[in-house]
């Protein structure tokens, strides 16, 4: 089996990078996402008056109640988020990417590092965002960030006209 049979290709960088990524977010996706998420907590919460801090939800428990979930508003927990543009992008693109090919001899060194990082990543996640954040520059994250915007697959969207923007003199009733 081919796993780029299941994955789209993305140009970038002139045609010296094609990013093959799935076009759904697999099983890795959230395992990779867990494994992160215990080593470095994406997200914690402060209370605003004893300074406690928790990274586990205090309000988890109130999701599907309406009056649990407007005291949640009022509450004096608030949620810091800690995570980086950059683990975002990694924990998104990482796990779905089938592979990445380099074309040409002359790479800048920023496509070296990145094609370092790609030929020696291994199956454990934080180990290999540990070397992400090591070797993959800003341009290359985000080239293989806009892969990943543009292979998604869209048919799960919803009807085209729900997805509109209303304009300023729409009627809200309408």
């Amino acid at each position: 089996m081919n796993l780029r049979d299941f994955a789209r290709k993305h140009d970038a960088f002139d045609g010296a990078v094609t990013f093959w990524l799935l076009e759904f977010n697999n099983r890795d996706a959230e395992i990779a996402y867990d494994e992160m998420n215990r080593a470095a907590p994406e997200r914690k919460w402060v209370h605003s008056e004893t300074g406690e801090e928790t990274f586990s939800d205090p309000h988890e428990s109130d999701l599907d109640d309406p009056v649990k979930q407007a005291q949640r508003k009022a509450s004096k927990w608030r949620e810091v988020y800690l995570w980086s543009n950059s683990q975002n992008i990694f924990i998104m693109c990482d796990p779905i990417t089938v592979d990445i090919e380099f074309h040409g001899e002359d790479l800048p060194n920023e496509l070296k590092a990145l094609q370092y990082y790609w030929q020696n990543r291994n199956g454990n996640h934080v180990h290999n965002w540990d070397m992400f954040r090591q070797l993959v520059g800003r341009r290359a994250a985000l080239a293989w960030f806009d892969a990943y915007s543009a292979t998604r697959d869209t048919s799960f969207d919803g009807p085209e006209a729900l997805q509109e923007v209303p304009g300023e003199d729409a009627d809200p009733n309408e």
